[in-house]
């Protein structure tokens, strides 16, 4: 994911140039897409991972408690909402690159047992 974000960003970059956008404003429209696509990737680099927990004692979130765990799937994607014990609404989404397939059936199965009520 870092990686694709500079390289969309050195992509934009090649593009502008490449088009037939006067070189006054080409070079310089071609420096900020390459810094924002590098700023992207530092900025997704630096980001907190989560740590999700689903045992037989219910789940957690970065150590806080999850309740009315709802997991949906839309092909490969898996997306699960929860709400916190705050009140507070968690949604994480894994795509295939992140969720390998004997990760998506462990997901599956730690969240059978769980109710199927959405969090408002």
């Amino acid at each position: 994911m870092i990686g694709a974000l500079a390289t969309l960003g050195v992509l934009a970059a090649l593009g502008l140039l490449a088009s037939d956008l006067p070189r006054a404003w080409a070079w310089p429209c071609a420096a900020l897409a390459c810094a924002a696509g590098c700023l992207q990737a530092r900025h997704e680099a630096r980001r907190a991972h989560r740590m999700l927990v689903i045992d037989s004692a219910g789940a957690t979130l970065d150590g806080e408690s999850l309740a009315q765990l709802v997991l949906r799937w839309r092909g490969p994607c898996a997306f699960l909402a929860a709400r916190g014990k705050a009140g507070r609404i968690h949604r994480l989404a894994w795509w295939p690159d992140t969720l390998d397939a004997a990760a998506r059936r462990a997901l599956r199965l730690a969240l059978a047992n769980h109710s199927p009520s959405a969090p408002a």
